[in-house]
């Protein structure tokens, strides 16, 4: 019996991934929006074009791959709109995760409504076959 391997990653750096994605069958990547914040905005570019090829190394490579994008109140349509048509010619599972609140904010502030999370799907699945909306369960679970 062979074990399958499996790696979480921002897709920070497409060259340190390239050196590792032999070891794995399935890999999830995550995009950053702009307004996670995640790199200084002079960065945004960079780090973006990295996890898209994080995901193309991972499809050529023969990975099965996820990508997540976690969305907030207000997330742009047509930014997910970007990233989907650059994924288009791509066999990946797409994963929209609405934010969960941290308990000091309230939910209504930063949690997308269930109309909201609709239309970035259906946007989504105008580009892409497998598209899911799941929840942060690690959040639920109390795990970081």
């Amino acid at each position: 019996m062979q074990l399958k391997n499996f790696i979480e990653t921002n897709g920070y750096s497409a060259e340190a991934f390239a050196s590792v994605a032999d070891f794995f069958d399935f890999a999830s990547i995550d995009i950053k929006l702009k307004n996670h914040r995640a790199v200084a905005e002079k960065d945004y570019d960079k780090l973006y074009n990295n996890a898209v090829k994080c995901i193309r190394i991972a499809i050529d490579r023969g990975i099965e791959t996820i990508v997540k994008v976690v969305v907030i109140k207000n997330t742009a349509v047509e930014e997910i709109e970007e990233i989907c048509r650059d994924l288009a010619d791509l066999n990946i599972k797409f994963v929209l995760q609405p934010v969960t609140a941290p308990p000091d904010m309230q939910s209504a502030d930063v949690v997308p409504g269930i109309k909201e999370l609709f239309a970035l799907s259906e946007t989504a699945g105008l580009f892409l076959r497998h598209v899911m909306v799941i929840p942060q369960l690690h959040k639920f679970m109390r795990i970081r």
